[in-house]
């Protein structure tokens, strides 16, 4: 929607220019300025962009409680998330979960082989050193048969945090 203002606000700019010559000196005096702070805006905004997602570290969030749901060829994880962060307040979390074959229930995660991966976004909204509940589905839209044991194992890939 403000893409449609914006645009339309300089269309009409645009037509003012065209039917008020005696104008056009004044008009563009005043559309300089704005388009200034515009431009100021729109790269001020992508930098905070680029810090929220450099604020906490994956390392700082925990995943603890888990239980695991398989549907079809989705899984389902429900858990905790705690925000180990001082400062910052997690407003989402970028979790890999993998689908893993095992030879035996006691092999470790080095010993599987893996038959899918999906990835899935959660937004807990954790205020800085709490936690929160979540849920969050995973898609496997290829993933080969397991021959052994199956397990799932995940990691947190990405975080973004504010103020």
């Amino acid at each position: 929607m403000p893409i449609f203002v914006i645009l339309a606000a300089v269309f009409g700019f645009l037509v003012f220019l065209i039917l008020k010559p005696e104008f056009r000196v004044m008009a563009l005096l005043i559309a300089a300025p704005v388009v200034a702070l515009l431009t100021w805006y729109f790269w001020a905004s992508e930098a905070e962009t680029d810090l929220a997602y450099e604020r906490i570290a994956p390392d700082e969030v925990t995943i603890d409680l888990t239980d695991l749901e398989v549907v079809g060829n989705r899984i389902i994880l429900n858990g905790r998330a705690v925000n180990g962060s001082d400062t910052w307040r997690l407003r989402e979390v970028t979790v890999l979960m993998r689908a893993l074959d095992c030879p035996t229930e006691e092999s470790t995660t080095a010993d599987c082989l893996i038959t899918g991966e999906a990835t899935a976004l959660i937004r807990p909204d954790i205020p800085a050193g709490q936690a929160r509940s979540f849920r969050a589905a995973f898609l496997f839209d290829h993933i080969a048969a397991a021959t052994g044991i199956p397990k799932f194992d995940w990691e947190i890939t990405a975080t973004r945090a504010t103020q």
